[in-house]
């Protein structure tokens, strides 16, 4: 390893214990989240929404290719843009926690709607998940890079 680059990581400051605590909860609900929605969501379509397997796959697939396009352009204008309070990724975390929390809660609603809204709904819902899950977590991703 370079000089350079030693003498940059022992600049980094420990973290304290609230810090710790704070990024483990966090990183603890965010997971459960994911898990149970990985586990139970195409379930859900399928059997509480009656959506066809093939229609419900196909959702699952296009918001897996959202989540793969969306990830790199909200981490790179996370990291490059900067709030008026001098933070980077931070304040990401303190706007997007509440709306992620409702989109996690309407993923699992029926609105008892005919099947083509049904399908449209749950793709858009979907679709506000992967954003807001991004948004969400990227200052639990970025921490210990430079991004304050």
């Amino acid at each position: 390893m370079k000089q350079s680059q030693a003498d940059s990581l022992s600049k980094i400051a420990p973290l304290h214990f609230g810090e710790k605590f704070g990024f483990l909860t966090f990183s603890m609900s965010s997971n459960v989240v994911f898990q149970f929605k990985s586990i139970y969501y195409l379930f859900f379509l399928t059997n509480v929404l009656k959506i066809d397997m093939l229609v419900a796959g196909l959702i699952l697939t296009i918001g897996t290719i959202w989540d793969a396009i969306n990830d790199p352009i909200i981490g790179f204008w996370s990291v490059n843009h900067k709030f008026k309070n001098g933070e980077r990724c931070s304040p990401f975390a303190l706007w997007f926690a509440l709306p992620w929390a409702v989109s996690v809660v309407l993923l699992f609603c029926d609105f008892k709607t005919g099947q083509t809204v049904t399908v449209i709904l749950a793709l858009v819902i979907y679709f506000a998940f992967e954003a807001l899950n991004t948004f969400a977590g990227n200052p639990l991703q970025q921490h210990g890079q430079p991004c304050h």
